[in-house]
């Protein structure tokens, strides 16, 4: 059996399933389009409740943003599909991106709604401390 299995590869984005980590880890290598984020999100989605994964990673150094729709989608139709099972997300991103405040949305909207089976978001400039606070 693989211990990292690479399910999606193109210009947009790399989806892997690390199971030695027991989770997904999300490259995403461009822009997405909104129909694009939505279709491999959804795809995310029913990996991690299939195998029952409790972390996410999303490096999205190279995605600029989430439109606020999306973010909503996120937020509305998303993130409780994966209460109870999730239990982190980690975000990889650089410095500049925290001015966007996309992401720190989703966690500021986590953290505010926290019950005992939500999950925690939080966000990385470093891999090895995301992958260290997934696994702890």
């Amino acid at each position: 059996m693989k211990k990292k299995q690479t399910l999606v590869d193109n210009d947009c984005v790399t989806i892997s399933l690390n199971e030695e980590k027991n989770l997904i880890e999300t490259t995403w290598l461009r822009q997405p389009t909104s129909a694009e984020f939505r279709k491999y999100i959804s795809l995310i989605v029913a990996i991690a409740i299939e195998h029952k994964l409790p972390s996410l990673l999303f490096d999205i150094r190279k995605r600029n943003y989430i439109g606020f729709a999306d973010q909503n989608w996120l937020i509305d139709d998303i993130f409780p599909q994966l209460t109870g099972t999730l239990k982190k997300v980690a975000y990889l991103t650089e410095v500049e991106s925290f001015k966007l405040f996309d992401t720190m949305r989703l966690q500021e909207v986590m953290a505010s709604n926290f019950e005992s089976n939500s999950f925690l978001i939080d966000h990385f400039l470093d891999e090895k401390q995301a992958f260290d606070w997934l696994l702890s």
